[in-house]
């Protein structure tokens, strides 16, 4: 009996004590599971938490109406403007821009590394936009995402700097999947990123290799499109190997710039696989492609 009222007396006491506000920024400590959305009173909040503490932002599995923006971590080297490590996770339900921003993209002026997508779906809003813009992003890895979105949207796009990126599994079906950009000569560009294990599901164009953009990995991906170029690249040593091309009875169409392999290619279609070599003669290509 003696037990009992001391177990009420306690539950009485407890439901009497002032409730615990949400944490503060200088509270919460890094972690590798992330700072959570739904503990904080908007995505807005949380991202910056995430950014200020260098850690993933967990979307929760719910569905969100977003524009991300990442800014600078202040904790790092003054006037680097760099975030690191702000990674969007647990996004499968759904994100979509408000408006005709991007869904995620970095602030003006600064640098991201190690930030990207992880298991997210992420949607059109119909007004045909960009949905990712991996500008100044290095060292990202998009994982397992899935991205649906119309004729005129762009999955991804990178202008300027932006390098070591990976994109690793999921499927892409948009107007163009993926567009690097230079924004001047040869060091201008988005370089040396990795596309991989990706599916490219009735895309208009997967890839746009801009001039001026180097060293891109393009490897055991699939095309599935009926589209009239699956890749365009005008870029200088790129590598296509691995893929898998399927397409209808326009068959499939990659153009190419001047410096390039094209390697272990396998190509399904009525009328096969053209290889269109535009501008200059084509040197440095190496070309060893076959049906299945």
């Amino acid at each position: 009996m003696r037990l009992n009222h001391l177990a009420g007396a306690l539950f009485f006491a407890a439901c009497q004590a002032p409730q615990t506000p949400l944490a503060t920024v200088s509270s919460v400590a890094p972690s590798t599971r992330g700072v959570k959305v739904a503990d904080w009173p908007s995505v807005d909040s949380a991202l910056r938490v995430a950014e200020a503490t260098s850690q993933p932002l967990d979307m929760g599995g719910v569905p969100h109406t977003v524009a991300l923006e990442i800014r600078a971590n202040p904790k790092f080297a003054a006037g680097t403007n760099q975030a690191r490590f702000v990674k969007i996770i647990n996004c499968g339900a759904g994100l979509t821009s408000p408006d005709a921003r991007p869904i995620l993209k970095m602030a003006p002026g600064v640098s991201g590394y190690f930030v990207g997508l992880e298991g997210c779906l992420l949607l059109s809003n119909g007004i045909g936009h960009r949905l990712v813009d991996f500008s100044r992003m290095h060292n990202a890895r998009f994982t397992d995402v899935w991205v649906f979105c119309g004729a005129n949207d762009t999955a991804y796009v990178g202008r300027g700097a932006a390098y070591f990126n990976t994109w690793d599994g999921g499927l892409i079906g948009c107007g163009v999947g993926i567009g690097a950009f230079s924004t001047g000569g040869e060091s201008m560009g988005p370089n040396s990123n990795w596309v991989t294990h990706v599916r490219f599901a009735g895309v208009g164009r997967g890839l746009v290799i801009g001039p001026f953009v180097q060293a891109w990995s393009i490897r055991d991906n699939a095309f599935e499109t009926s589209a009239a170029t699956a890749l365009d690249l005008s870029g200088t040593r790129l590598m296509v190997g691995g893929n898998r091309f399927e397409g209808g009875p326009s068959g499939i169409t990659l153009r190419a710039g001047s410096d390039g392999v094209i390697e272990y290619n396998y190509w399904s279609s009525i009328s096969g696989l053209r290889i269109r070599f535009d501008g200059a003669k084509p040197i440095n290509w190496r070309i060893d492609a076959q049906p299945r």
